[in-house]
């Protein structure tokens, strides 16, 4: 299936490693997905690939191998056996395809192909992260024990989300009738801005020593270790129930809280969680020093149904922001049932790159790339002004309108960065607090006139009534060219005011500063934008030194689908229109070489 310079290739995007930025289920198409390729195989070399094994449980009549498969689009798939068994073989006979990873791995996306061949018997598969099953992992044919072999191949598309070294695929139930098959196997992992993590799941049974749980009222099931089926066969951990069956309201809480040692930027909390037994409507929130994060709510949804829970969700809720203490907090247990969680992984992050943006404000008047807007009449016109709680003594104010209530998005003010081209953007952070009595202003960021998810930078919890008294730091993540950054705050009222300060953009590790400034000391490939795209992408790279430049494109098979010569590009930044229309949707990877170097991205063509 492919000859040998494309699987150099793939060999050598398992070895590169580039960064990712904040990642979610439902990604805006300008969000950095850069992710590292450190696994793929096609099993036409006739091996497993560095570091896989297969294992067996039962008696095989036919052992699992890589085999001979019309069906597939290759010559060789890897099947996973035929027993000796009947009917109910259940876990008495398995087979595992074992992949270990040297060290451990934040796994993206686990991309395969998947078919049952001679008959379908009900054999099911499983894919696992160091022994736990990732969410929807199942891979089988349908209709299920139809007695009828596939005549078509699946193409399975699961995506991980969880730290750690060992990746299988195990198949259960195996009889002498059929035989599972899978090829083509493509897995991602994204490599986290993080500089380090913190990951709990619960295998020992024991609680990192920075991590507590603290209580309120009187419980029938204590908070600790379970198992519970649906996660696998490690443990897990349990909010517990308590002696009330209604109204337990904040008379029965549970606190699982980590602190550090110094305050730190958090970039995210991610974590597994189902609802055992009955749902009742207990909700969890996640908090940052003491303050409730946006969209942080958890817990079975819609609340109090008593429907029985069968789902596991993943959530993965963006910090961004400095703090000492990270708490999952669950509110109104009862005796009905047990919120439950696993895989719980904080993330941390420190600022990296040269800022070629800083204002602070301190001189009283906007930096040039600034502007302002505002649609309403305001009492105080938003500008720079004097802002006691900062850290220093002037900020960026959004003003005061003349509205009292109501005022939603006929009073709104903004202030806006538009750099005259784009620029690499490794990060961008400020700082926010709301002065004033707080009456629930809302407060959005945009990135390229793009919406980013999760942010709320006015004072939260809206409409409480008091006024910050300290400031919230924001930290971004980007890694990708940005041309406008946008702040803009919606139902400005005049019983308060929203303030930012000390606005910082940082280009990459070893800058590319404006103006002249020094020259990129490394060669960079930026995430294309957008990704995913439906015809057209703009890819952009700098490289440090006046070099010809190659860039190819793959499919996930390997395949080269287009070859360009660049020429001869000068020390700098550089943009390529990438557009192939005869194209099919699915995963390809963009390399950009040099003589010395290569960089590869993975863009995702959505027709």
């Amino acid at each position: 299936m492919k000859n040998n310079r494309e699987i150099e290739f793939c060999r050598g995007i398992c070895v590169w490693l580039l960064a990712c930025s904040t990642v979610w289920m439902a990604e805006p198409a300008f969000v950095q997905q850069i992710s590292d390729v450190i696994f793929v195989q096609g099993f036409e070399e006739g091996n497993l690939g560095p570091g896989a094994t297969i294992e067996t449980k039962g008696e095989f009549t036919e052992q699992p191998g890589i085999k001979t498969a019309a069906l597939f689009e290759s010559a060789h798939a890897l099947g996973f056996g035929k027993t000796a068994c009947t009917a109910n073989c259940w876990n008495d006979y398995t087979s595992t395809l074992r992949i270990e990873f040297p060290e451990p791995q934040y796994f993206g996306l686990v991309e395969f192909k998947e078919a049952e061949l001679d008959g379908n018997y009900g054999s099911t598969g499983y894919v696992l992260v160091d022994g736990h099953m990732i969410l929807d992992g199942i891979f089988q044919k349908y209709a299920w024990n139809d007695g009828i072999a596939d005549t078509t191949v699946d193409t399975v598309v699961l995506s991980a989300n969880r730290i750690g070294r060992v990746l299988e695929f195990v198949v259960i139930d195996i009889t002498g009738t059929s035989e599972l098959f899978i090829d083509d196997i493509v897995v991602t992992a994204y490599k986290r801005h993080s500089d380090t993590w913190t990951l709990t799941n619960f295998n020992d049974m024991t609680l990192d020593p920075s991590i507590s749980i603290r209580k309120k009222g009187t419980y029938t099931l204590e908070p600790g270790f379970r198992t519970l089926d649906r996660f696998g066969p490690g443990p897990v951990f349990g909010f517990g129930k308590s002696t009330v069956s209604v109204n337990a309201l904040d008379n029965y809480v549970t606190t699982l809280e980590m602190q550090l040692p110094d305050p730190i930027f958090i970039e995210a909390v991610s974590f597994l969680e189902s609802e055992a037994d009955s749902n009742w409507g207990s909700q969890g929130l996640v908090l940052i020093d003491d303050h409730v994060l946006p969209y942080s709510t958890f817990g079975r949804l819609p609340s109090n149904d008593a429907g029985l829970d069968s789902t596991i969700r993943w959530h993965y809720i963006p910090v961004n922001q400095r703090g000492s203490r990270i708490a999952l907090k669950v509110s109104d247990i009862t005796d009905k049932s047990e919120i439950i969680i696993d895989d719980l992984l904080f993330m941390f992050h420190e600022p990296a790159g040269v800022p070629f943006l800083i204002e602070n404000f301190e001189d009283g008047v906007l930096a040039p790339e600034m502007s302002i807007w505002q649609d309403g009449t305001f009492a105080q016109a938003p500008g720079v002004k004097d802002a006691a709680g900062l850290e220093g003594a002037k900020a960026f104010g959004f003003g005061k309108s003349t509205c009292s209530s109501g005022c939603w998005d006929d009073y709104i003010s903004s202030i806006t960065i538009q750099f005259p081209e784009p620029m690499p953007v490794e990060a961008l952070s400020f700082l926010a607090m709301e002065q004033g009595v707080n009456w629930g202003c809302s407060g959005q960021l945009r990135v390229n006139h793009e919406l980013w998810p999760s942010v709320d930078f006015a004072r939260s919890p809206s409409n409480d009534a008091k006024s910050d008294t300290s400031a919230r730091v924001y930290h971004f993540l980007l890694g990708f060219p940005v041309q406008r950054i946008e702040w803009t705050v919606w139902d400005v009222a005049d019983a308060s005011e929203v303030f930012i300060d000390d606005i910082g953009v940082f280009g990459p590790g070893t800058g590319v500063a404006r103006d002249g400034g020094p020259v990129p000391a490394r060669f960079e490939v930026f995430q294309n934008v957008p990704n995913p795209f439906n015809a057209t992408t703009v890819i952009t790279y700098e490289i440090s030194e006046s070099s010809p430049v190659t860039l190819t494109v793959y499919n996930a098979q390997g395949q080269v689908v287009d070859r360009r010569d660049l020429g001869e590009k000068k020390a700098g930044m550089h943009q390529e229109v990438w557009n192939k229309p005869e194209s099919a949707t699915g995963t390809y990877f963009c390399e950009i070489s040099t003589p010395s170097s290569s960089r590869v991205l993975k863009m995702t063509l959505v027709q």
